[in-house]
């Protein structure tokens, strides 16, 4: 006990002779820390964002229009992006600055209440580049602020363009709106998801729809060294643990390949949409699937310009859709497409 008191008392005088730390000293050591904490995200090419509701990580990309991103140059999309608007059932313009790719980046795969978009992945055309912000939050305080940047900044476009994203990102991302207490509703795009396409034409010719298989088989793109996304989510605990933003130096990246081949993905099936690909260059599986996408979204001309090169190709290729492709003449009443 009185080893204990001892120690009190030591412990007394030596706080009692201390010097007082001025409030200027105060300032300046929390200045010092912050700074500290900037350069370590700046490493990454990131900063904070401030608004009314609080501060969160954000990294910005931007690309020239001749990018390119696998097979395709980013500035294509001037030439054939109006084609999109097929896939959406209002009539509004569908040019490249009415685009907001997006992606999110999650700790799990369900959409119940625990699960967080740590990450929200945008891209757009902006002037004559292409831009991409990645919103990251380093904790769940700073929710509110990131939704709050992302809803504003999303106000101005009229197209959101994902991959599984009606089923997934959206759903979850209202959710997350809905308990911050932000109106989810206010704003109603035109959602383009390509996976949906994607499946129309490639489920039985490529092994998955998957964004990255479809890279690299029809945008040829392959990702070198990229971090699974399941991995994402180990990766961001992990940086909670440990605070050092260079564990998610891999989740950026992954992320904004995701933005680029949504992108890219987009020119390519605006390219489709205007008959511009080579049908040569595809099985008879793939154009079969096409003429059907076309009969679909009543582009009768193009529909009919697949299922004539089908029928033109070898009997090997062609016998198998003989009957499929005559039931569609015979619902078009088209006697001049009928087989002999």
């Amino acid at each position: 006990m009185s080893g204990l008191r001892e120690r009190l008392n030591r412990l007394k005088m030596s706080s009692s002779s201390s010097p007082l730390i001025s409030p200027s000293s105060d300032e300046s050591s929390l200045q010092e820390l912050e700074e500290t904490s900037f350069n370590e995200w700046a490493g990454l090419e990131a900063e904070y964002v401030e608004n009314q509701w609080g501060a969160f990580v954000k990294r910005t990309r931007r690309y020239p229009l001749t990018h390119r991103h696998g097979c395709y140059e980013l500035g294509e999309i001037g030439a054939t992006g109006g084609k999109l608007a097929a896939f959406s059932a209002a009539v509004l313009p569908a040019v490249p600055e009415s685009f907001l790719y997006f992606d999110t980046e999650t700790t799990g795969l369900g959409h119940g209440a625990g699960n967080l978009a740590f990450m929200l992945g945008i891209g757009f055309y902006q002037a004559e580049e292409f831009v991409v912000e990645q919103l990251l939050i380093r904790n769940t305080a700073e929710e509110l602020a990131m939704l709050t940047y992302f809803s504003e900044l999303a106000a101005g476009f009229t197209h959101l363009v994902t991959y599984n994203g009606k089923a997934f990102d959206w759903p979850l991302l209202q959710g997350r709106c809905v308990m911050n207490r932000l109106k989810p509703n206010k704003w109603k795009p035109q959602h383009l998801d390509f996976l949906h396409p994607s499946r129309s034409l490639w489920k039985h010719t490529l092994p998955s729809c998957r964004l990255g298989k479809v890279e690299e088989e029809r945008l040829g793109f392959n990702r070198m060294d990229d971090l699974p996304g399941a991995m994402a989510p180990v990766y961001y605990f992990r940086y909670l643990a440990e605070r050092d933003p260079e564990i998610l130096r891999g989740v950026f990246v992954h992320n904004e390949y995701d933005i680029l081949s949504l992108a890219s993905l987009s020119i390519h099936f605006s390219r489709v949409l205007s008959g511009l690909l080579e049908l040569d260059q595809m099985v008879a599986e793939e154009v079969y699937r096409l003429g059907l996408w076309f009969d679909k979204m009543e582009e009768v001309e193009l529909a009919e310009q697949a299922f004539q090169h089908l029928l033109n190709r070898s009997i090997e290729e062609c016998a198998p859709y003989w009957t499929p492709v005559a039931a569609y003449y015979k619902k078009r009443k088209n006697a001049a497409g009928s087989i002999d």
